[in-house]
């Protein structure tokens, strides 16, 4: 008996309706000639037609040429299903779509293609993404391969699981060598240390972490620099890091070159400054002889033409030792070497005393000096006084040395800068030669005048205005000149200071018309005596203020200057030729003052002190005078706090050595 066929039923039409229209891929239902049959509304709603307007149509429509002539033979389909097959369809207001395209053919019972069922999947955004992130990969790549760096990630068990770098660098392993290893594998011991030591900082810190390490001898060996950034896992915990490494041999050789460079430039000042103090001491030395000797010539009797002889020995050498100050006070500055200090002074009273220092060049040509406050002034200031009176003395020599007759006037006025501080602008205006515009720019040069005659005809280092200038710039102010040829010059300068709490300030000075373009007289209240008034020595003083001195000076000149000095004040003086000799005068009796030389043999006069302050107690040892031609800025303070008591400078100046032994006295002898 012949088993019978199960009979198959058809779903109903209304069925496969709801069944389309309630999938959310677009759906169509084309013939073998590729004529839609039907469609869903996710399509029509996809592609902008309508159902009616897509029944009946081609699937031309909506597809580019190429892609239509891919499917206009149904026939490349091997089996009745199909899956992800990329298509691109063209919606009905122009948009490109790219879909994802599976189905179904459906045959007849000859096995001819009836119809196909498609599915189509809009997949145009992941597309678009995908391109995006190749596109950024293809960035990413181009970027990395235009710089120099070596780029790699270490997981958290420290191994290399990525590495870039660009061209073929001697100094970096190739990828193959690299991946999988381990840090110990890649780097030296000593940069390996570095390396874990950064790591473990950026995972317990989370901040970056950097430092350079060299590869290869140290002369010849190349340096490179590690840049250490945290990587988080997806949970946000730490899962290794990110490492640049920057070849900086360029970069350190050009470090170690200026470091070389700068340590020369430091020895060439050190060198520098110690051979200024050693001219100094120097020059000095033999300055303190003629000075010396010339002060005690005019101490005794002369006739007139001898003490004109005498005069003019004793100035020259004032001149000289003008110009050895100069040029040692340009070094100091040029080296960065000089301080200001900082202390209370009277401005009227360092315009006085600088217009006093001139006053006697100024006389012998007939000049009259004169100054004047114009507004408030403060009367103390805090500052360097003895640099301020130093460009004013700078300033006044010029405009008596440049000018033939008339007048030099100093005036001053004072700005308001903030609470306690000022701007003090001084101006020093002459009746002189005035200075060639095309030559301005030469003033305030260093060693330069406005042309050559001038040095051969007034003298002078041309450091004058160069120090005054770097002097104002210390001072935080500014330096310039009005002129003009055959009417005189100005010279103005502004210095900036601290002004000294509740104290008056001085009154205005007016102008008085009356006595405009009025001169006073050069007499004969005003011609140079040919014999002092008072004698220069006070013979007495030995007397007055016994003392017993020891004379410490290794220079056979300078000894006789300051044994004929002390004769001349009363006193009689012991000599030691060096610090050794010092010592052994002490031992065999006390003294009361020590005239102590520095740059002695065998032992010097700061190593004599420092013995004598070991060795004596405070109220045993000696009054010590650092009696010295070391005279630069500085040289004061350092032997007051190298135990020294006063300091006197050579070349001596009877004054100043009378001072001093007079404060010794009052030491050494309390009332």
């Amino acid at each position: 008996m012949k088993s019978k066929s199960p009979k198959i039923t058809a779903l109903p039409h209304t069925c496969f309706e709801h069944i389309y229209r309630a999938m959310k891929e677009a759906l169509l239902i084309v013939n073998e000639r590729s004529i839609i049959l039907n469609v869903n509304q996710v399509a029509c709603k996809l592609l902008g037609y309508e159902e009616v307007e897509f029944v009946g149509q081609s699937l031309e429509i909506v597809m580019p040429k190429g892609d239509y002539s891919q499917f206009g033979s149904w026939k490349i389909f091997k089996d009745d299903a199909f899956d992800n097959i990329e298509a691109t369809f063209v919606a009905r207001n122009g948009r490109v779509i790219d879909a994802l395209l599976s189905g179904s053919v459906i045959r007849d019972a000859f096995n001819n293609i009836q119809e196909i069922v498609l599915l189509m999947q809009d997949i145009s955004l992941r597309k678009q993404i995908v391109e995006a992130l190749r596109e950024s990969e293809e960035r990413l790549r181009s970027t990395l391969s235009s710089i120099s760096d070596l780029i790699f990630v270490l997981n958290k068990d420290l191994v290399f699981v990525e590495y870039y770098l660009s061209g073929p660098e001697k100094q970096f392993m190739p990828l193959h060598m690299v991946i999988g290893k381990k840090l110990s594998d890649v780097f030296p011991e000593h940069v390996v240390q570095q390396l874990e030591n950064a790591i473990q900082q950026v995972a317990k810190t989370e901040t970056i972490q950097e430092f350079d390490y060299r590869l290869g001898p140290e002369s010849t060996g190349l340096w490179f620099n590690a840049r250490i950034a945290v990587r988080k896992g997806k949970t946000n915990e730490f899962d290794g890091v990110t490492v640049v490494v920057r070849d900086i041999t360029v970069r350190k050789r050009g470090a170690e070159a200026l470091h070389e460079a700068k340590e020369i430039a430091e020895a060439a000042t050190q060198a520098k400054s110690e051979f200024l103090a050693n001219m100094s001491h120097e020059i000095r030395t033999p300055l303190n002889g003629i000075i010396g000797m010339a002060g005690l010539l005019l101490d005794t009797p002369l006739n007139d033409e001898q003490r004109d002889f005498v005069s003019t020995l004793r100035s020259s050498s004032d001149t000289l030792q003008t110009l050895v100050n100069q040029i040692l006070d340009f070094s100091k500055i040029e080296s960065g070497q000089l301080e200001l200090e900082e202390q209370p002074f009277d401005v009227q009273s360092c315009i006085e005393e600088a217009l006093d220092l001139l006053a006697p060049p100024a006389t012998a040509k007939g000049i009259q000096l004169a100054s004047a406050l114009q507004g408030k002034i403060p009367t103390s200031v805090l500052g360097d006084v003895t640099r301020l009176r130093q460009i004013l003395v700078n300033l006044l020599s010029n405009a008596v040395k440049f000018t033939e007759k008339g007048e030099v006037i100093v005036t001053l006025q004072s700005k308001a800068l903030a609470e306690n501080a000022c701007e003090l602008h001084f101006a020093v205006k002459d009746t002189g030669i005035g200075i060639p515009k095309d030559r301005m720019d030469r003033l305030f040069k260093s060693f330069s005048q406005v042309d050559a005659s001038t040095t051969r005809r007034f003298g002078g280092t041309g450091l004058g205005l160069a120090i005054s200038k770097r002097l104002v710039a210390l001072m935080g102010g500014n330096i310039w000149v009005e002129s003009e040829l055959g009417h005189g010059a100005t010279f103005h300068f502004t210095v900036q200071a601290r002004t000294v709490p509740d104290q008056p300030q001085y009154p205005i000075y007016r102008s008085q018309s009356q006595l405009k373009d009025k001169r006073l007289p050069i007499t004969e209240k005003q011609s140079v005596p040919s014999s002092p008034k008072e004698p220069l020595f006070n013979g007495q003083m030995g007397q007055q203020k016994p003392l017993h001195i020891l004379l410490a000076e290794d220079n056979l000149i300078n000894q006789k200057v300051a044994l004929r000095m002390l004769e001349r004040l009363g006193y009689r003086a012991d000599v030691a030729n060096n610090g050794l000799e010092v010592v052994s005068a002490l031992e065999r009796q006390p003294y009361d003052i020590i005239l102590m030389d520095i740059q002695m043999p065998e032992m010097s006069g700061t190593e004599a002190t420092q013995y004598i302050h070991q060795t004596w107690a405070p109220s045993e040892r000696p009054y010590i005078i650092a009696m010295t031609a070391n005279a630069l800025t500085g040289d004061r303070e350092y032997y007051l706090a190298n135990g020294m008591d006063d300091y006197v400078s050579k070349p001596v100046r009877i004054e100043e050595l009378a001072k001093s032994l007079d404060r010794s006295f009052a030491r050494t002898r309390p009332t």
